[in-house]
């Protein structure tokens, strides 16, 4: 199942002839989640770490 994923994030890097960066969550019925606001911050310290690109 992993190994599917990882394939079409490569495929779809490759049609956009760009990175992805993936963000998983999951909505199990019983165990639903929100999205909490620090994560914003995560995406930012990762997208800074990565730093410019063509």
């Amino acid at each position: 199942m992993r190994a599917d994923r990882l394939d079409l994030y490569k495929q779809l890097e490759e049609k956009r002839n760009s990175k992805l960066l993936v963000y998983i969550t999951g909505t199990r019925q019983g165990l639903e989640t929100q999205i909490a606001n620090d994560v914003l911050s995560r995406f930012s310290e990762h997208l800074d770490k990565i730093g410019d690109n063509d």
